[in-house]
Protein backbone atom coordinates (compact mmCIF):
# COMPACT_ATOMS: atom_id res chain seq x y z
CA UNK A 1 0.00 0.00 0.00
CA UNK A 2 1.07 3.56 -1.01
CA UNK A 3 1.79 5.54 2.37
CA UNK A 4 2.12 9.34 -0.06
CA UNK A 5 1.32 9.46 -3.58
CA UNK A 6 3.62 12.48 -4.81
CA UNK A 7 6.26 13.81 -3.13
CA UNK A 8 8.29 17.26 -4.29
CA UNK A 9 11.81 17.77 -3.26
CA UNK A 10 14.96 19.00 -5.47
CA UNK A 11 17.51 16.75 -6.69
CA UNK A 12 20.36 17.05 -4.42
CA UNK A 13 21.52 14.37 -2.51
CA UNK A 14 20.54 15.83 0.66
CA UNK A 15 17.27 16.74 0.18
CA UNK A 16 16.52 13.40 -1.41
CA UNK A 17 18.62 11.45 1.55
CA UNK A 18 15.90 13.46 3.93
CA UNK A 19 12.87 12.47 2.00
CA UNK A 20 14.15 8.88 1.98
CA UNK A 21 14.36 8.71 5.58
CA UNK A 22 11.26 10.35 6.49
CA UNK A 23 9.49 7.78 4.19
CA UNK A 24 11.21 5.01 6.23
CA UNK A 25 10.33 6.52 9.51
CA UNK A 26 6.81 6.73 8.79
CA UNK A 27 6.79 3.49 7.47
CA UNK A 28 8.22 1.88 10.72
CA UNK A 29 5.75 4.37 12.86
CA UNK A 30 2.93 3.41 10.82
CA UNK A 31 3.37 0.33 9.01
CA UNK A 32 2.53 1.71 5.54
CA UNK A 33 6.40 0.99 4.35
CA UNK A 34 7.39 2.61 0.60
CA UNK A 35 8.31 0.79 -1.83
CA UNK A 36 10.84 1.90 -3.19
CA UNK A 37 10.95 -0.56 -6.22
CA UNK A 38 7.11 0.78 -7.68
CA UNK A 39 7.86 4.04 -7.11
CA UNK A 40 9.01 6.52 -9.75
CA UNK A 41 11.31 10.08 -10.06
CA UNK A 42 10.26 12.30 -12.46
CA UNK A 43 12.10 15.43 -12.92
CA UNK A 44 11.14 18.96 -13.40
CA UNK A 45 13.79 21.13 -14.68
CA UNK A 46 16.71 18.75 -14.53
CA UNK A 47 19.72 17.89 -16.62
CA UNK A 48 19.85 14.22 -17.71
CA UNK A 49 22.71 13.74 -15.09
CA UNK A 50 20.34 14.83 -12.05
CA UNK A 51 17.88 12.78 -13.29
CA UNK A 52 19.60 9.73 -13.08
CA UNK A 53 21.30 10.42 -10.13
CA UNK A 54 18.17 11.32 -8.08
CA UNK A 55 16.52 7.77 -9.46
CA UNK A 56 19.78 5.76 -8.21
CA UNK A 57 19.67 7.90 -4.84
CA UNK A 58 15.88 6.85 -4.26
CA UNK A 59 16.40 3.33 -5.88
CA UNK A 60 13.41 3.70 -7.93
CA UNK A 61 12.70 3.97 -11.93
CA UNK A 62 13.20 7.09 -13.65
CA UNK A 63 9.09 8.04 -14.87
CA UNK A 64 10.12 11.50 -17.48
CA UNK A 65 6.54 13.50 -18.14
CA UNK A 66 3.60 13.49 -19.05
CA UNK A 67 2.96 11.26 -15.97
CA UNK A 68 -0.47 10.30 -14.37
CA UNK A 69 -1.54 11.66 -10.81
CA UNK A 70 -5.47 10.55 -9.70
CA UNK A 71 -6.36 9.98 -13.28
CA UNK A 72 -5.22 13.63 -14.20
CA UNK A 73 -1.88 13.56 -16.87
CA UNK A 74 0.62 16.27 -15.86
CA UNK A 75 3.04 17.66 -18.00
CA UNK A 76 5.46 20.43 -18.37
CA UNK A 77 4.49 20.94 -21.55
CA UNK A 78 1.25 21.08 -23.90
CA UNK A 79 -0.30 17.81 -23.76
CA UNK A 80 0.02 15.57 -27.14
CA UNK A 81 -3.02 14.41 -29.03
CA UNK A 82 -1.48 11.09 -28.01
CA UNK A 83 -2.47 12.19 -23.90
CA UNK A 84 -6.16 11.72 -24.89
CA UNK A 85 -6.05 9.30 -26.79
CA UNK A 86 -5.86 7.02 -23.84
CA UNK A 87 -9.25 8.63 -22.63
CA UNK A 88 -10.72 7.48 -26.08
CA UNK A 89 -9.42 4.12 -26.19
CA UNK A 90 -11.01 3.95 -22.52
CA UNK A 91 -14.43 5.11 -23.79
CA UNK A 92 -14.09 2.37 -26.77
CA UNK A 93 -12.93 -0.41 -23.63
CA UNK A 94 -16.50 0.34 -22.44
CA UNK A 95 -18.60 -0.23 -25.16
CA UNK A 96 -20.72 -4.25 -24.78
CA UNK A 97 -20.01 -4.33 -28.77
CA UNK A 98 -20.75 -8.37 -28.16
CA UNK A 99 -24.14 -7.55 -27.11
CA UNK A 100 -25.25 -4.45 -27.94
CA UNK A 101 -27.29 -5.16 -30.96
CA UNK A 102 -29.41 -6.93 -28.58
CA UNK A 103 -30.22 -4.31 -26.00
CA UNK A 104 -33.05 -1.99 -26.69
CA UNK A 105 -32.15 1.32 -28.13
CA UNK A 106 -33.75 2.74 -24.66
CA UNK A 107 -30.93 0.85 -22.59
CA UNK A 108 -28.22 2.17 -24.67
CA UNK A 109 -29.28 5.33 -23.99
CA UNK A 110 -29.16 4.92 -19.90
CA UNK A 111 -25.43 3.23 -20.73
CA UNK A 112 -24.73 6.73 -22.71
CA UNK A 113 -26.00 8.38 -19.97
CA UNK A 114 -24.69 6.90 -16.78
CA UNK A 115 -21.29 5.65 -18.02
CA UNK A 116 -19.83 6.78 -21.07
CA UNK A 117 -20.99 10.25 -20.82
CA UNK A 118 -19.71 10.22 -16.84
CA UNK A 119 -15.88 8.83 -18.14
CA UNK A 120 -14.68 11.81 -19.35
CA UNK A 121 -16.06 14.15 -16.51
CA UNK A 122 -13.16 13.65 -14.14
CA UNK A 123 -10.62 15.01 -16.69
CA UNK A 124 -12.97 17.38 -18.05
CA UNK A 125 -12.64 19.29 -14.61
CA UNK A 126 -9.19 19.87 -14.58
CA UNK A 127 -7.92 19.62 -18.16
CA UNK A 128 -9.62 22.28 -21.32
CA UNK A 129 -9.84 19.22 -24.09
CA UNK A 130 -9.35 20.34 -27.50
CA UNK A 131 -12.19 20.31 -30.01
CA UNK A 132 -10.90 17.59 -31.80
CA UNK A 133 -11.19 15.07 -29.37
CA UNK A 134 -14.76 16.50 -27.85
CA UNK A 135 -15.73 15.75 -31.05
CA UNK A 136 -14.21 12.00 -31.29
CA UNK A 137 -15.74 11.82 -27.97
CA UNK A 138 -19.10 12.81 -29.34
CA UNK A 139 -18.46 10.37 -32.17
CA UNK A 140 -18.18 7.58 -30.10
CA UNK A 141 -21.57 8.35 -27.86
CA UNK A 142 -22.98 9.06 -31.15
CA UNK A 143 -22.26 5.76 -32.36
CA UNK A 144 -23.24 3.43 -29.14
CA UNK A 145 -26.71 5.36 -28.76
CA UNK A 146 -27.91 4.55 -32.91
CA UNK A 147 -25.86 1.82 -33.29
CA UNK A 148 -23.96 -0.43 -30.46
CA UNK A 149 -20.98 0.51 -31.87
CA UNK A 150 -18.29 3.07 -32.06
CA UNK A 151 -19.07 4.73 -35.13
CA UNK A 152 -22.29 5.43 -37.05
CA UNK A 153 -22.85 6.99 -40.58
CA UNK A 154 -25.04 10.44 -40.97
CA UNK A 155 -27.67 7.65 -42.27
CA UNK A 156 -28.04 5.85 -39.06
CA UNK A 157 -28.09 8.85 -36.96
CA UNK A 158 -32.01 9.69 -36.37
CA UNK A 159 -31.77 12.78 -34.90
CA UNK A 160 -28.92 15.97 -34.96
CA UNK A 161 -26.74 15.77 -32.10
CA UNK A 162 -27.25 19.25 -30.73
CA UNK A 163 -31.14 18.52 -30.38
CA UNK A 164 -30.11 14.88 -28.67
CA UNK A 165 -27.90 16.72 -26.43
CA UNK A 166 -30.94 18.78 -25.06
CA UNK A 167 -32.30 17.99 -21.81
CA UNK A 168 -35.63 16.31 -21.37
CA UNK A 169 -37.99 18.92 -21.10
CA UNK A 170 -36.38 20.52 -24.36
CA UNK A 171 -37.72 17.92 -26.78
CA UNK A 172 -33.77 16.17 -26.01
CA UNK A 173 -32.55 12.92 -24.84
CA UNK A 174 -31.12 14.46 -21.70
CA UNK A 175 -27.03 13.21 -22.69
CA UNK A 176 -25.08 16.15 -21.72
CA UNK A 177 -23.19 18.36 -24.50
CA UNK A 178 -19.76 17.59 -23.23
CA UNK A 179 -18.14 20.86 -24.63
CA UNK A 180 -21.14 22.79 -22.79
CA UNK A 181 -20.66 20.54 -19.35
CA UNK A 182 -16.49 21.20 -19.40
CA UNK A 183 -16.99 25.12 -19.49
CA UNK A 184 -19.14 24.83 -16.82
CA UNK A 185 -16.95 22.67 -14.63
CA UNK A 186 -14.20 25.16 -15.26
CA UNK A 187 -16.88 27.88 -14.05
CA UNK A 188 -16.92 26.57 -10.57
CA UNK A 189 -13.36 26.62 -9.97
CA UNK A 190 -13.60 30.59 -10.78
CA UNK A 191 -17.01 30.64 -8.16
CA UNK A 192 -15.03 28.55 -5.42
CA UNK A 193 -12.22 30.64 -5.55
CA UNK A 194 -14.30 33.52 -4.81
CA UNK A 195 -16.46 31.95 -1.95
CA UNK A 196 -13.87 29.79 -0.58
CA UNK A 197 -11.04 31.32 0.79
CA UNK A 198 -9.53 28.69 2.62
CA UNK A 199 -8.90 26.24 -0.46
CA UNK A 200 -5.22 26.11 -0.65
CA UNK A 201 -4.64 26.81 -4.42
CA UNK A 202 -6.61 29.58 -3.67
CA UNK A 203 -4.10 32.68 -4.82
CA UNK A 204 -2.26 30.09 -7.72
CA UNK A 205 -2.56 31.70 -11.07
CA UNK A 206 -5.52 29.41 -12.56
CA UNK A 207 -5.79 29.69 -16.53
CA UNK A 208 -8.81 30.14 -17.80
CA UNK A 209 -10.53 30.39 -21.65
CA UNK A 210 -12.22 33.67 -22.93
CA UNK A 211 -15.62 31.88 -23.04
CA UNK A 212 -15.30 30.63 -19.35
CA UNK A 213 -14.76 34.24 -17.93
CA UNK A 214 -17.44 35.46 -20.10
CA UNK A 215 -19.67 32.87 -18.73
CA UNK A 216 -18.82 33.77 -15.23
CA UNK A 217 -19.15 37.88 -15.54
CA UNK A 218 -22.31 36.95 -17.33
CA UNK A 219 -23.46 35.13 -14.42
CA UNK A 220 -22.43 36.79 -11.25
CA UNK A 221 -21.82 40.19 -9.59
CA UNK A 222 -19.83 41.24 -7.01
CA UNK A 223 -20.72 42.74 -3.97
CA UNK A 224 -17.35 44.58 -2.63
CA UNK A 225 -16.55 44.56 1.50
CA UNK A 226 -13.12 45.10 2.54
CA UNK A 227 -11.80 45.21 -0.85
CA UNK A 228 -9.53 42.31 -0.92
CA UNK A 229 -10.49 39.91 -3.59
CA UNK A 230 -12.72 41.91 -6.06
CA UNK A 231 -10.39 42.87 -8.85
CA UNK A 232 -10.84 46.44 -9.99
CA UNK A 233 -11.05 46.05 -13.73
CA UNK A 234 -12.45 42.75 -14.66
CA UNK A 235 -15.31 41.93 -11.88
CA UNK A 236 -18.57 42.91 -11.98
CA UNK A 237 -18.44 45.77 -8.99
CA UNK A 238 -20.20 48.26 -10.91
CA UNK A 239 -24.16 47.89 -10.72
CA UNK A 240 -23.50 44.27 -12.14
CA UNK A 241 -20.86 45.52 -14.40
CA UNK A 242 -17.09 45.54 -14.97
CA UNK A 243 -14.61 48.87 -15.72
CA UNK A 244 -13.73 45.88 -19.11
CA UNK A 245 -17.15 45.77 -20.28
CA UNK A 246 -18.30 50.02 -19.72
CA UNK A 247 -14.72 51.15 -20.75
CA UNK A 248 -12.91 48.81 -22.78
CA UNK A 249 -10.59 51.31 -24.67
CA UNK A 250 -9.45 52.57 -21.34
CA UNK A 251 -9.14 48.49 -20.24
CA UNK A 252 -6.81 48.03 -23.30
CA UNK A 253 -4.38 50.65 -21.96
CA UNK A 254 -4.02 49.46 -18.77
CA UNK A 255 -0.88 47.11 -18.23
CA UNK A 256 -2.33 43.53 -18.16
CA UNK A 257 -1.18 42.90 -14.51
CA UNK A 258 -4.23 41.81 -12.10
CA UNK A 259 -5.05 44.89 -9.66
CA UNK A 260 -7.49 44.49 -6.75
CA UNK A 261 -9.64 47.39 -5.04
CA UNK A 262 -7.04 46.90 -2.27
CA UNK A 263 -4.04 45.60 -3.43
CA UNK A 264 -2.50 43.24 -1.10
CA UNK A 265 1.45 44.38 -3.25
CA UNK A 266 1.33 47.38 -0.95
CA UNK A 267 2.07 45.74 2.22
CA UNK A 268 5.25 43.66 0.74
CA UNK A 269 6.50 46.98 -1.17
CA UNK A 270 6.25 48.51 2.56
CA UNK A 271 8.37 45.71 4.11
CA UNK A 272 10.35 46.14 1.57
CA UNK A 273 11.15 49.54 1.69
CA UNK A 274 11.23 49.72 5.81
CA UNK A 275 14.14 46.90 5.24
CA UNK A 276 16.33 48.38 2.27
CA UNK A 277 16.28 51.77 4.50
CA UNK A 278 17.12 49.52 7.57
CA UNK A 279 20.47 48.03 6.11
CA UNK A 280 20.76 51.36 4.44
CA UNK A 281 20.48 50.57 0.88
CA UNK A 282 19.88 53.02 -1.91
CA UNK A 283 17.74 50.60 -3.89
CA UNK A 284 13.73 51.06 -4.30
CA UNK A 285 11.57 48.07 -3.82
CA UNK A 286 10.99 45.74 -6.52
CA UNK A 287 8.02 46.60 -8.63
CA UNK A 288 5.06 44.70 -10.62
CA UNK A 289 6.76 45.23 -13.81
CA UNK A 290 10.65 44.36 -12.93
CA UNK A 291 11.60 40.40 -12.82
CA UNK A 292 12.37 40.02 -8.77
CA UNK A 293 15.68 37.88 -9.59
CA UNK A 294 16.95 41.03 -12.42
CA UNK A 295 15.89 43.50 -9.38
CA UNK A 296 17.54 41.27 -6.40
CA UNK A 297 21.01 41.33 -8.70
CA UNK A 298 20.65 45.51 -9.35
CA UNK A 299 20.33 45.63 -5.32
CA UNK A 300 23.84 43.76 -4.84
CA UNK A 301 25.28 45.09 -7.37
CA UNK A 302 24.77 48.76 -6.41
CA UNK A 303 25.91 48.09 -3.07
CA UNK A 304 29.36 48.18 -1.60
CA UNK A 305 31.72 45.58 -2.32
CA UNK A 306 32.28 44.59 1.39
CA UNK A 307 28.59 44.56 1.98
CA UNK A 308 27.16 42.87 -1.48
CA UNK A 309 26.68 39.02 0.64
CA UNK A 310 25.37 40.67 3.58
CA UNK A 311 22.77 42.49 1.32
CA UNK A 312 21.51 39.31 -1.10
CA UNK A 313 21.02 37.65 2.50
CA UNK A 314 19.22 40.03 3.78
CA UNK A 315 17.13 39.85 0.46
CA UNK A 316 16.93 36.24 0.67
CA UNK A 317 15.55 36.61 4.37
CA UNK A 318 13.21 39.18 3.69
CA UNK A 319 11.42 37.06 0.68
CA UNK A 320 11.51 34.15 3.01
CA UNK A 321 9.94 36.10 5.81
CA UNK A 322 7.28 37.60 3.22
CA UNK A 323 6.25 34.03 1.78
CA UNK A 324 5.90 32.63 5.09
CA UNK A 325 3.68 35.48 6.87
CA UNK A 326 1.76 34.95 3.51
CA UNK A 327 0.90 31.19 3.73
CA UNK A 328 0.52 31.94 7.79
CA UNK A 329 -2.76 34.78 6.17
CA UNK A 330 -3.61 32.19 3.81
CA UNK A 331 -3.93 29.07 5.87
CA UNK A 332 -4.43 29.93 9.34
CA UNK A 333 -6.47 33.26 8.92
CA UNK A 334 -3.35 35.45 10.96
CA UNK A 335 -3.51 39.18 10.43
CA UNK A 336 -0.95 40.85 8.05
CA UNK A 337 1.08 43.08 10.16
CA UNK A 338 4.01 45.08 8.76
CA UNK A 339 5.69 45.71 12.43
CA UNK A 340 5.43 42.53 13.45
CA UNK A 341 6.97 40.91 10.02
CA UNK A 342 9.25 43.24 10.06
CA UNK A 343 9.92 42.04 14.16
CA UNK A 344 10.65 38.77 12.80
CA UNK A 345 13.41 39.70 10.17
CA UNK A 346 15.02 41.94 12.28
CA UNK A 347 15.18 39.05 15.13
CA UNK A 348 16.40 36.47 12.71
CA UNK A 349 19.06 38.39 10.86
CA UNK A 350 20.44 38.98 14.51
CA UNK A 351 20.33 35.95 15.21
CA UNK A 352 22.53 34.83 12.07
CA UNK A 353 25.02 37.35 12.70
CA UNK A 354 25.26 35.79 16.41
CA UNK A 355 25.62 32.38 14.86
CA UNK A 356 28.70 33.66 13.06
CA UNK A 357 27.19 35.40 9.66
CA UNK A 358 30.18 37.86 9.37
CA UNK A 359 28.28 39.32 6.14
CA UNK A 360 25.42 39.40 7.97
CA UNK A 361 26.86 41.42 10.71
CA UNK A 362 28.95 43.95 8.66
CA UNK A 363 25.72 45.25 6.86
CA UNK A 364 23.28 45.35 10.45
CA UNK A 365 22.87 48.53 11.90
Amino acid sequence: MNALNKVLAKAAELELSAVRGILELFGQASGLRTNFAKCSVSPIACSDEEAVAAAEHMECQLAPFPVKYLGIPLSTRRLSAQVFQQLLDMLVDKLPTWRASMMPQAVRLALNRAVLAATPLHQLMVLALDRKTLKQINKILRGFLWVGRADANGGQCHVNWARVCRPLSLGGLGIPDLAQMAISLRVRWLWTMYTDPMRPWRGLDMQFSKAEMDIFAASTSMAVGNGESALFLEDCWLDGKSIKEMAPEVFALVPKRRGKVLDRCSFSWTVWFEVLSWIRSTSGPPSSEEDFAEWWSQVVRTAPRQLRKGTSSIIMLTAWWIWKHRNAAIFDNAQHSVPSLLNDIRTEAQQWADAGGRDVRQILP
